[in-house]
This record gives structure tokens, sequence and C-alpha cells, in this order.
């Protein structure tokens, strides 16, 4: 038994190298059929820098459409939002069109964003 109370553990050069990942390639092991859920380092990669671009543009939008994008963002309807600003669902309408429009010229580069599939 490998005594840990120094810190270190005494391997050596004559025992099996041991996998950690042994489980997962072994059919009958109970963690065999669990998937990987773990995005691979390039996608989240890109993930995290849509997202921060994505956080740049909402932030450099006008205070009404930033509050709306932030809002639709945490999954809110626009008769919330417009209930919560204290205006109406057509002056809600109007900030989403200018939101749309301007999102559809300037986020052009996440139409093939990890974020979208």
């Amino acid at each position: 038994m490998a005594d840990y109370s120094q810190g270190y553990a005494y391997c050596s050069p004559f025992l099996p190298v041991l996998s950690l990942d042994a489980h997962l390639a072994w059919p009958e092991s109970p963690v065999f059929d669990i998937p990987d859920t773990d995005d691979d380092p390039e996608a989240a990669l890109a993930r995290d820098q849509d997202l921060a671009f994505l956080r740049g543009w909402v932030l450099s939008r006008p205070p009404g459409q930033r509050r709306l994008a932030e809002a639709l963002m945490r999954g809110e309807t626009q008769v919330e939002v417009a209930r919560r600003e204290g205006v109406t669902e057509a002056a809600i309408s109007k900030r989403m069109k200018a939101l749309v429009q301007a999102g559809g010229r300037d986020l052009q580069r996440l139409r093939r964003s990890v974020l979208l599939h």
C-alpha cells in the first residue's frame, strides 16, 4: 500500500502503468455508457471568444437596446420587458426592430458560432 503521509507516492518502473481512463474503454464498466459532455478545447475556446464578442456588442448598444438584449438573453419576453421598463409593447417592438437590424449587420461572424448549434 502506498504511503502518502510524506506528500508523495512511491512508483516503481517494474509495475504496470494504469490509465485513469481504463474504465471508459472497458464495455463492462459501469461508466462505459456515460457520454462525455465536455467540449473539445477548440470548441470551448471558440464558444468563449464568441460569448465575449457578443457581450461586448451588447454593451455597445444604446441603453434601451442593451437592456432589451440582456433581458432576451435571460429568456424574458417582450411583454415582461415592457412592464418592467414601464413602456408600451410597441416601444419594445421598435427597440427590437432596431436591435435586429444592428445585430444582422454587426454579428455576421456569429452565424457559424457554436453558440447557435
